[in-house]
């Protein structure tokens, strides 16, 4: 539909069958992919929901690595990176593997959603956002939370403002979007050359040899 759907230069919806943006954003152009582009590579402060139960929300800076599609995330300058306060061996253990756990880079063209915590979640009836968001985010931030949908996992978090998150979610949906139809291209070149080489190779052309006439003598 319109709402889930890009636009192209005749204002003309354009849909992937891999991704879904988030709703209302259909701007995809180079201005708005280079703007996203370079904020996250400057880097952007949000909160980052762990996934595990007992990894607390924290301030996370988003990065975008330089060849255009890693995302990452590192701890914020005063954050510490320990710490000091436990009651028990377990709870030692279980808060120094949620502060230390080192972020996995995730490849932005492998997402297949930016999905806004009020939106429905496909995978469970009546309910928005996702199972992380539901659980970890005040209902008091949700209408400034999103979450990336990858394959095996997502990514959620909650923007400092409305604004920050309106951002992210059309500058994201924006950069995914290309990324992805880069790679359908690149895909597409591909088998075209396969194509080609198999043609080729499976031809059964054999040329004609030269035929040489011999001069009569005079």
């Amino acid at each position: 539909t319109g709402s889930h759907a890009f636009l192209d230069r005749n204002k003309t919806p354009i849909s992937l069958p891999t991704f879904k943006p988030a709703t209302g954003c259909t701007n995809a152009s180079d201005f708005v992919v280079r703007c996203i582009a370079s904020r996250l590579r400057g880097g952007v402060a949000v909160i980052k929901h762990g996934r595990s139960r007992w990894c607390r929300s924290r301030m996370r800076l988003l990065l975008l690595h330089t060849d255009g599609r890693t995302l990452t995330w590192t701890p914020v300058d005063d954050e510490p990176n320990t710490n000091t306060t436990t009651t028990t061996t377990t709870k030692t253990k279980r808060r120094h593997h949620a502060t230390n756990h080192k972020a996995t880079p995730l490849d932005l063209a492998t997402c297949s959603e930016v999905r806004h915590a009020w939106s429905p979640d496909p995978k469970c009836h009546g309910f928005t956002g996702t199972p992380i968001l539901r659980s970890k985010c005040d209902a008091a931030n949700a209408h400034k939370s999103f979450a990336l949908v990858f394959p095996k996992r997502t990514v959620d978090i909650t923007a400092v403002t409305a604004d920050q998150c309106k951002v992210l979610m059309e500058g994201l949906s924006a950069l995914i979007y290309r990324l992805q139809i880069a790679e359908m291209e690149r895909t597409r070149l591909k088998l075209d050359e396969d194509h080609i080489s198999t043609t080729l190779t499976g031809s059964s052309f054999t040329p004609s040899p030269i035929r040489t006439g011999s001069r009569r003598e005079m």
